[in-house]
Parts: C-alpha cells; sequence; structure tokens
C-alpha cells in the first residue's frame, strides 16, 4: 500500500465534523453524465459519509434539482453538500448556477462545497460568484489546489485545502487479472486539452489515445438517457419518489463503471495521462503513470499539491 495515497484518504475524514448533524444532509449536484473522473469522484464522497455514519436523506443532480423542494425539506441543522470536482467557475454553467442559486436562495443553511478547483475566463463572472459567496455567513469551500483556496478565501474565511474525494477509493478498487504489457495513452479531448499532448502522441509513434467517452457502451448511453428521462417527469410532476430512485439506480450504474475502469487501467503498465483523473485513477490501482497539465493548469496544480510524493507518478513538463 502506498503510504501517500493512504494519508490523503485519512485527511478526507476532515471534512466530516463540518456536518452539523449527520442524519439531516442533502447531496446536490450528483455527477448524472458519463464523466468517469466525477462518478469516482461521487463515489469515493458517498463512502467517505457512509463509512462514517453520515445518512443522506435526499439526492439530486443538475437534471432534477428544484429549489423548493430542497427548501422543504430543510430543518435548522440540515447540512448542504455540493459535489465537488473541477467545474466551480464559468466553463461548466449549469453547475455553477446550481451552486450560486442554492447559496442565494438557502440563507440559513449550512452549505459545503465539496473539494473543487476554480477557474474563470471572466473577471465578470468571478465578481458576481465572489459576491453571492460572499453574502452567506455559513458557506465552507474546499480547495484541491493553493491557486484555488487563495480564490475561495475572497469568497468566505471558511475555505480550507483538501484532495480529491476520490482518494477516499485507495485500496477498494478492481484490480485486472490480466496484464497487457503496454502503455495507455488517456488524453481529453474536451475544452480543457492541453495542446502539446499532441506531441506526446506523436513522439509514441502508432499509439492511439482513448477518452472516457471510449469506456462508455451503447447500453450505458441508453441507461443515462432513460434515467435523465425519468428525473425529469419526477421533477415535473413533483413525484420524489421517482427522483430517489434514479438516484440509487443511478449510484449502481456509476460503480459499474468505475469497475470497468479500474480494472482496464490496472491491466497496463503505465498510463499517460492528460486527465486528473486519468492521474488519481491510476494511483488508485498503482499503476505507473505520467500526467500532462490541462489547458488551465489544474493537473499541475494537483500534483504539487498532493501526488508529487507518489513515487510511480511523474509530471511531464511542456
Amino acid at each position: 500500500m502506498n503510504s501517500t495515497m493512504i494519508e490523503l484518504k485519512n485527511k478526507l475524514k476532515e471534512i466530516l465534523p463540518f456536518i452539523k448533524d449527520k442524519n439531516d444532509v442533502i447531496y446536490l449536484d450528483y455527477p448524472m453524465h458519463h464523466n468517469v473522473g466525477d462518478l469516482l469522484i461521487y463515489q469515493g464522497a458517498l463512502k467517505l459519509l457512509k463509512d462514517n455514519g453520515v445518512t443522506i436523506k435526499t439526492y439530486r443532480s443538475a437534471d432534477d434539482y428544484n429549489i423548493d423542494e430542497i427548501k422543504s425539506k430543510l430543518t435548522p441543522n440540515t447540512t448542504i453538500l455540493c459535489h465537488g470536482g473541477g467545474n466551480f467557475g464559468d466553463i461548466y454553467s449549469a453547475h455553477q448556477s446550481l451552486r450560486e442559486s442554492v447559496v442565494k436562495r438557502l440563507r440559513n443553511n449550512r452549505i459545503i462545497i465539496m473539494p473543487q478547483t476554480a477557474f474563470f475566463k471572466s473577471n465578470d463572472n468571478f465578481k458576481k460568484a465572489k459576491e453571492i459567496f460572499s453574502s452567506h455567513d455559513d458557506v465552507i469551500l474546499f480547495a484541491r489546489d493553493t491557486n484555488t483556496l487563495k480564490m475561495f478565501r475572497e469568497f468566505s474565511e471558511k475555505s480550507y485545502l483538501m484532495p480529491d474525494t476520490a482518494h477516499y477509493l485507495y485500496g477498494d478498487m478492481s484490480i485486472s487479472n490480466k496484464n497487457i504489457g503496454a502503455k495507455l495513452y488517456f488524453m481529453r479531448i474536451d475544452c480543457e486539452a492541453n495542446p502539446y499532448q499532441n506531441e506526446i502522441l506523436s513522439e509514441s509513434g502508432d499509439a492511439t489515445a482513448i477518452d472516457w467517452s471510449d469506456i462508455i457502451t451503447v447500453r450505458d448511453k441508453a441507461e443515462r438517457k432513460l434515467l435523465r428521462k425519468m428525473a425529469t417527469f419526477g421533477m415535473k410532476f413533483k413525484i420524489p419518489f421517482i427522483n430517489n430512485l434514479v438516484s440509487d439506480i443511478w449510484y449502481n450504474h456509476c460503480i459499474k463503471i468505475t469497475k470497468r475502469s479500474s480494472e482496464l487501467f490496472s491491466s497496463y503498465d503505465e498510463i499517460i495521462t492528460s486527465r486528473m483523473h486519468g492521474h488519481i485513477l491510476s494511483c488508485l490501482v498503482d499503476t505507473p503513470n505520467k500526467i500532462l497539465d490541462n489547458s488551465y493548469g489544474k493537473n499541475s496544480g494537483y500534483y504539487s499539491q498532493w501526488t508529487s510524493g507518489i513515487d510511480s507518478a511523474v509530471l511531464l513538463k511542456n
């Protein structure tokens, strides 16, 4: 077992004392999409909470979140948890809009932003978010790197450094019994892709890179489509039972996909990746890996803060 990974797993328990009542918690913005990194974050967060006696009474995603429903479930001791990740800022507007709505309209409850990386392209959007968050008296923000922490401290004095919740899965991921005996090139193909990754691939000869979308099957997509329709139906006609059922089914769907991903990553001799959770998943299954930065420094910031002490993980410089 890797000592650094164990330390990161244990550090996540420092989140728990901020929860007011372990039996009165709402979890918002759970990831109902197929970015496996977010599914690892979600699975790790729920395992952290469950292992330490926290009961979630309601789960809602960005697809079926309704502020009036959430208000109806609040007591003075309700703690609201907002999903962590790398979508704090103005790149992924749906998730940021949800958080800002929660902070603006739920003034009397503690809100915890689980470990995030923040990035704003627009200074106006940053100022708007700062105004919203700083107006709430009880927001706890966890930052995955020092740049995000500096930003968060303009939003709330209750801001702290914390690793990604996926680390809580260390020692529990499924390992493949097959050995492909090759390198896996695992590269972003979205708006955060680093142009330098094309040079990495060119230097590798005939290597072909894959991304999370290549792990997702047609059946996975069909299941997600059906569940999203159910979630929308439940929200539209105010049938919470349907939305609760969707969150239960989706969680089992997440486990299936993360299991498939961990077995794939553990079957290679080395992973070359520009995805933070390509790096983290490699570390979770103890596969040697090299990480390339994303477009705005998220990966290098995370590596420098948390995983540089792992001997089998290396940061590639541009």
